[in-house]
């Protein structure tokens, strides 16, 4: 059975680092190191992470002090599980595309679960019309805040896809590949500044304020804060998607270019 330092060297070194992943990788190892004495897999444990989720979103949405708390316990579980099917893909070398993708579906459901089941869990306790309209804008623009980078990436890779059947290539005829200077410094501002930013408006974040909240018993107010800043957040990210266009990416395309 390997140590905790040889499973750490498995954790994904592109995956840059932030408070929320440092916590997590605190753990990770160790959850990973009891597990690998099982046949549990990866998607498996990515599998435990959605139902923590569902579980979590019907806690809340019975709208009572004790039910939420446990909920809001639960997530935190859920977070700490993150890194951990990760670990055990690439330890036991099955890490896959397919893996990928149903962590980010994991990842893309828990938000929008959560923010609903406390919006009718809140509502069943104040019957507020106010924070039930809070709630449904923090759970839909939840959802839609992270989706203007995903959108714009899928454009990009449908044109990919084309090009390499050999299709549409006279899109590419005298095409520059050099991204604007104006282009460039924007790139370059935007992960200065905007991109830490908005990084604590992610849903993970958010759990550091839901904790405290949900023990004072003051969690509509949780709905009233992202109800009103991840639609802010949705605007933003979709002007700016906008505004840079393909420039800083259309490098991609330039093995297609016909000669």
């Amino acid at each position: 059975m390997p140590t905790i330092k040889e499973i750490r060297s498995y954790y994904n070194k592109d995956a840059g680092p932030n408070i929320i992943r440092n916590l997590s990788r605190a753990t990770a190892a160790y959850w990973a190191r009891i597990l690998l004495y099982t046949s549990i897999t990866g998607n498996q444990v990515s599998l435990i992470m959605g139902i923590l989720a569902i579980i979590s979103s019907i806690l809340f949405a019975f709208g009572s002090y004790g039910y939420i708390l446990t909920g809001v316990i639960l997530l935190y579980l859920q977070r700490n599980l993150d890194d951990v099917d990760g670990l055990i893909a690439r330890y036991r070398g099955s890490a896959s595309m397919r893996g990928i993708y149903v962590d980010l579906i994991i990842s893309t459901m828990t938000g929008p679960l959560t923010y609903m089941g406390l919006t009718l869990g809140v509502f069943k306790m104040t019957n507020s019309i106010i924070f039930l309209t809070f709630g449904l804008l923090a759970t839909a623009f939840s959802l839609l805040a992270e989706s203007p980078p995903y959108l714009k990436h899928q454009g990009l890779v449908m044109k990919l896809i084309q090009y390499s059947r050999g299709e549409k290539l006279d899109d590419l005829k005298n095409k520059s590949f050099k991204e604007s200077p104006l282009t460039a410094k924007k790139q370059e501002l935007w992960k200065k500044y905007a991109t830490k930013s908005l990084e604590f408006l992610g849903f993970y974040y958010s759990l550091f304020l839901l904790l405290p909240l949900a023990i004072f018993d003051l969690t509509p107010w949780y709905l009233v804060f992202y109800g009103i800043t991840l639609p802010l957040k949705w605007l933003v990210l979709t002007f700016y998607e906008f505004k840079t266009s393909y420039n800083h990416l259309e490098y991609l395309f330039k093995p297609y270019q016909p000669k």
